[in-house]
């Protein structure tokens, strides 16, 4: 019995509606920590971090992405 609930568990998992679904309720549970949380950051915090520094960790993410984009291309053309 409980190696076919494993099993169960398994296929379902593999289904593309029930990642979205997961990812969905994520997204939810962290819109909700935020209403929580929101009292307790400090209002100038946005002015601590700047905009300069946003900047530069978004121009690092995008560079990242678009050498992990480059050599998954490349690989799968091989």
């Amino acid at each position: 019995m409980n190696s076919r609930l494993i099993w169960s568990i398994s296929v379902l998992a593999r289904r593309i509606w029930f990642r979205a679904t997961l990812f969905s309720l994520a997204a939810v549970a962290t819109a909700l920590l935020a209403i929580v949380v929101t009292p307790y950051i400090p209002t100038d915090l946005s002015t601590k971090i700047g905009a300069d520094s946003v900047d530069n960790i978004l121009g690092i993410i995008a560079s990242s992405m678009l050498t992990v984009t480059t050599f998954s291309l490349r690989a799968s053309g091989d």
